[in-house]
Order: C-alpha cells, then structure tokens, then sequence
C-alpha cells in the first residue's frame, strides 16, 4: 500500500502548516459517503465534499475499496462522483478491471509527474487491469460512469487544479478506487517561547540578536514581542478560512508546497502464467479425483 509524505511548510506570514495522515475513518467508504445510493449531488464527510453514487456499487477492504460495478442485464451499471474538501489531500488508486492499457497517453491531456502514477498488471488468474495512482486535493474531483447512463456523471474523467487531466469515454468494466491515503492540511501551534537558551551573549537562532535580548531564540524571525503577535494574528487568520472551508493553498503543477512524495510503489503482481498453472492444476486434480472414484 502506497502512502504520501507528512511534509511541513512555512506559509506566507512565517506560519507553519504539516499534511498530516487522519484516522481510519478517513478510510471507510461508507463513513465518508453517508447516502448510498445518492442520484443528485450529497455532502460527504471528512475530504469527501460531494458526491454521487448511482446504479451498482460493492464496499471491499475493510470498506477502504469502492467498486464501481459493471452490469449488462437489468441493472443498470454503477456511477460515482466525488470532489475532494478544501484542504484535504487524498492518494487514490483507480484500477480497471480486465483491460489493458485504459490509463495510456489517449486519454492524459497534461501530465503532472508528481501526482500520477500508472501501472499495467495481471491477477492471480491472469485478468489483466490497468491502474492510476491520483494525489487530488482541494476541488479537484472524479466521475466515472461504467456505461454511460447519468447524464450528472463524466465517463470517464480527472480533473485537478481545474485542469482536465485524463478524459474517456465509458470504460464498460468494473472499476475500483481504493483509498491509499488521506491527509489534512494541520496549522500548526507556535513553539514554546522560553527565554535565555545559551549564555554569554549565544544566538540560537543566528538572527544576530542575542539570547539574551531575543523574544523567540528558536526563531530566526522573531525578534520582539509585536512580530510574535503579528505571527500569532496570522496564524488566526488561517486557521478561521480552514474552519470555514476556504483553500489557502495556491495549485502548483509540481506541488502545493514541498514534493508531493508516494512514499511506496505497489508490489508487482505475480506473472500471469503462475494463475494458468493453479487452474490446469485444479482442473488436473478434479479429473483425476472423479477417475480414482470409478
């Protein structure tokens, strides 16, 4: 399972902010998408801000898996929206059951190296899929409709900083989006101000202000009583526009702050052939369990 880097940053201002991963029930489907099945547009929880989620769906992995399901009988066929909360960020992986090469260069329209992985591979029983690992964060979204039904669905598209990314048209197999990972961006509280750290006249900080006569040592850019206050009032500011669900993050191609790092790769799925070797050796052992009871 992939994962994404808890990085900090300074804002504008000299605040300090950290992604920071949540709890597990930031992971759970059915937490985050409280109607199910939803025909119009529903507010979700946690980083989910809206979604829709029409026709044939399952929950797997401990519900961390989503299956949007292919039906050509009566039913019609599964179709799901969903838009990420402001300062929220999420690693998706979207996988297309039994066909190959669905995440190509056909379907991207701009490449961002550092949000997008993809990756061609095979199940146990030699079912090829096709896979993408998105990092989506505040207002970007995916709409998938497996056959083309809703006409408040996409087929088939990603969109991020409002940007088209990857578009097609009706993928007509199942597909499912796992959640990786899921972070929130976290201001973080100023440090301790303690005084003298270093005697005779030392400079923690290296801001040419001594000790002795700095109001913050630890911080290089405060010095006095009224630049802490300033920080402070700022660090307010922030905070006031993440509770009220206002972005304050700029989108970036290469990232909102920091690299934007998948921490692991997949592990590569067996080759096809070990899956074709189980079931002639299944086959193998029933023909021959029915000949030794003759």
């Amino acid at each position: 399972m992939s994962s994404l880097s808890e990085e900090k940053t300074v804002l504008e201002g000299g605040v300090e902010a950290r992604w920071i991963t949540q709890g597990n029930e930031f992971f759970d489907w059915k937490y985050l998408l409280p109607t199910r099945p939803s025909n119009s547009l529903k507010e979700g929880r946690g980083w989910v801000k809206q979604y829709i989620l029409r026709g044939l769906f399952s929950f797997y992995n401990n519900d961390s898996r989503i299956q949007i399901e292919d039906s050509d009988f009566v039913s019609k066929s599964g179709g799901f929206h969903l838009r990420i909360s402001n300062n929220w960020r999420v690693l998706l992986k979207v996988m297309v059951v039994n066909k190959t090469d669905w995440f190509d260069s056909s379907g991207f329209q701009v490449n961002f190296p550092q949000r997008i992985r993809t990756f061609e591979g095979s199940s146990l029983l030699g079912l090829p899929y096709s896979e993408a690992q998105f990092v989506l964060e505040s207002g970007d979204y995916v709409s998938i409709d497996i056959d083309s039904e809703y006409s408040n669905i996409a087929q088939f598209k990603v969109v991020m900083g409002g940007q088209t990314v990857f578009e097609k048209g009706a993928v007509d197999r199942i597909v499912n989006i796992d959640i990786q990972d899921a972070q929130k961006l976290v201001i973080l509280p100023p440090e301790q101000v303690s005084g003298a750290f270093e005697e005779s006249g030392g400079d923690l900080d290296n801001d040419g202000v001594i000790d002795s006569e700095d109001f913050d040592p630890n911080n290089p850019d405060i010095q006095t009583k009224e630049q802490y206050d300033e920080l402070m009032r700022k660090r307010n500011e922030y905070q006031d526009l993440i509770d009220n669900d206002e972005t304050i993050l700029e989108y970036d191609d290469e990232d909102r702050f920091g690299t934007v790092i998948i921490k692991k790769d997949y592990p590569k799925d067996p080759p096809a052939t070990l899956g074709y070797t189980i079931v002639v050796l299944v086959c193998l052992w029933i023909i021959y369990g029915r000949k030794s009871n003759e």
